[in-house]
């Protein structure tokens, strides 16, 4: 399977490990360089769980859509995707 880097540190240095205790197997997925890791009984929950990265707050994407707007606002005319992201702002703001 594929994992994406680590969610802590950026390191691409991410392994993959079974072992067996208590007479049960466990996965994990593990960062070898700051060590994070995430060990279940299925590798394949494993490393979904590895690759799974929590979505920003919605809080902070419309700031920071609302700073983007805010600038974009000075130019004299505007893109598609600003229009877009205007019409965006204004939906979620209501």
């Amino acid at each position: 399977m594929s994992e994406k880097p680590c969610p802590f540190c950026g390191s691409k240095e991410v392994l993959e490990h079974s072992y067996k205790e208590d007479n049960q197997d466990w996965h994990s997925v593990y960062c070898s360089n700051c060590g994070a890791n995430f060990q279940t009984n299925k590798m394949e929950y494993s490393v979904e769980k590895w690759n799974t990265r929590p979505t920003p707050d919605l809080a902070e994407a419309v700031d920071v859509i609302d700073s983007v707007v805010l600038e974009m606002r000075g130019s004299r005319r505007l893109s598609p995707a600003q229009r877009k992201a205007e019409d965006f702002l204004r939906r979620v703001k209501e």
